[in-house]
């Protein structure tokens, strides 16, 4: 990703709530709230998980406020994992997925497991 402000983040997590996501590098450290003005640009993102999902048990990415996307929430993507340990990698086109200003950016996957989080993007206006 060419742009000044750019991000990725790898996270691994058995979290079965609402999350920010964590272990990221480049314009910030952490998929919590950039700032006033400002929001996240995602431009790549894939998950994988040890468990199955079902249509009542989805991976969700989302945004949101409140410390873990708990105020405001938007789903942004929603799928399952028909398999434990497959990786999706949903295809966003050329054009990134824009999040509301100064939103923080989490997951949620509910059952026992554990999950594998990639998300790439850009922090701008």
């Amino acid at each position: 990703l060419d742009h000044p402000r750019s991000f990725s983040c790898a996270m691994t997590s058995t979290a079965t709530t609402s999350t920010v996501i964590t272990g990221c590098f480049g314009a910030v450290s952490t998929l919590g709230a950039p700032g006033a003005g400002l929001r996240f640009y995602i431009t790549s993102y894939s998950w994988g998980s040890s468990i199955i999902s079902t249509t009542t048990n989805f991976m969700s990415l989302q945004y949101g406020t409140g410390g873990t996307c708990g105020t405001g929430t938007t789903v942004f993507h929603r799928g399952f994992i028909p398999a434990a340990f497959n990786t999706l990698v949903p295809d966003i086109g050329n054009t990134p997925i824009p999040i509301a200003q100064n939103n923080e950016v989490c997951f949620v996957h509910p059952g026992a497991g554990t999950r594998v989080i990639n998300i790439r993007g850009y922090v701008a206006p």
